[in-house]
């Protein structure tokens, strides 16, 4: 699922497939067991209530591939923590 969406090599496509549709269905076994899908407002709170939790999902996920394609890059000009302090 890595990098099928979008034109980046980054994992975060493939997450926010593979959330929406966890979130989904386990709001839709909630749902279903309790009845907040049967009236008309209990499926759209379902439904922006997945949508909230994804996005949750995805911020964090955005931040984290951000740090790590920071470090990564940092490792391979051989940067080091050293190496951006100034000498007086």
């Amino acid at each position: 699922m890595a990098g099928l969406v979008g034109s980046s090599a980054s994992p975060i496509s493939g997450i926010g497939i593979i959330a929406v549709i966890l979130v989904s269905l386990l709001i839709l076994v909630i749902g279903t067991a309790d009845g907040l899908l049967d009236t008309p407002e209990g499926s759209k709170f379902a439904i922006a209530l997945a949508i909230f939790t994804t996005s949750a999902v995805l911020a964090v996920a955005t931040i984290s591939n951000d740090n790590l394609q920071d470090l990564k890059t940092g490792w391979l000009v051989g940067a080091t923590r050293g190496a951006s302090r100034s000498r007086c």
